[in-house]
C-alpha cells in the first residue's frame, strides 16, 4: 500500500522537497540584479561576476584595486604616485562611457499628488476659511470625514506639496479675485449710471 506522503507529493505537483526553499531559490536565480542599462547590454551569463567586470573595466571591491602593505608596527604614509598598478586591458570600454554621460544627466524631478478628490475637498475648504482649520474642522457640511483640526493642517500642507495641483488652485483663485474686482467695478459704474 502506497505511503500518504507519496501520494500527497504527486497531489501538490511535482518534485520532493520545501516548496518554499524552492520558491525562494527560484526568485534568486530570476532577480535582476543589474540595473544600469549600459551594464546590462554587455553582460555575458556565462562569465562570473568578478569576469564581466573585469572585462568591462570595472571592480566588484574598489578595495582589492590597488594592493597595500600594511606594517602594524610602523606607519608610512603614501603617495599615490609610488603606487604601481597592473592594469588590464578592458574589453568593453564604451560602458564606462555610457555610464558617465547617463551620470550627467539630470534627475527626475520626484512629483508629489494626491487624489482628485481630496484635491477638490482642500480647494473647497481653502476658498471657504483660508489657513482657518479650527473652523474647518467644526463644519460639518464641508467636513463630512469629521477631521480634527491637525489632521485638516495636515491635509492641506500635502495638498500645498503638490506643486501642479496647488498652482492649478492659485491660478483659479487669481482668476476668481480678479473676476469679482471686475464685476464689482463694474456695479459701481452702473449705479453711477442710474444715479445720472
Amino acid at each position: 500500500m502506497p505511503s500518504v506522503k507519496k501520494n500527497r507529493r504527486q497531489k501538490m505537483g511535482g518534485a520532493g522537497g520545501n516548496a518554499k526553499r524552492q520558491n525562494k531559490q527560484r526568485k534568486q536565480r530570476n532577480r535582476n540584479i543589474i540595473t544600469p542599462s549600459a551594464v546590462k547590454s554587455n553582460w555575458d551569463k556565462k562569465k562570473t561576476l568578478q569576469e564581466n567586470m573585469r572585462s568591462m573595466g570595472l571592480s566588484v571591491d574598489p578595495n582589492m584595486l590597488v594592493p597595500l602593505k600594511r606594517n602594524k608596527f610602523l606607519p608610512k604614509t603614501i603617495d599615490v604616485d609610488d603606487i604601481k598598478t597592473e592594469k588590464k586591458p578592458v574589453e568593453k570600454p564604451n560602458v564606462i562611457q555610457e555610464m558617465e554621460t547617463e551620470a550627467a544627466l539630470p534627475e527626475k524631478e520626484k512629483t508629489f499628488r494626491i487624489s482628485v478628490v481630496e484635491a477638490q475637498f482642500c480647494t473647497k475648504m481653502l476658498n471657504a476659511y483660508g489657513e482657518n482649520y479650527k473652523s474647518m474642522a467644526k463644519d460639518r457640511l464641508s467636513n463630512p470625514y469629521q477631521l480634527t483640526a491637525s489632521q485638516m493642517r495636515e491635509k492641506i500642507r500635502a495638498f500645498k506639496r503638490s506643486r501642479s495641483q496647488y498652482a492649478t488652485f492659485l491660478e483659479q483663485r487669481k482668476n476668481l479675485e480678479t473676476t469679482k474686482a471686475l464685476s464689482s467695478a463694474q456695479d459701481e459704474e452702473m449705479k453711477g449710471d442710474e444715479e445720472l
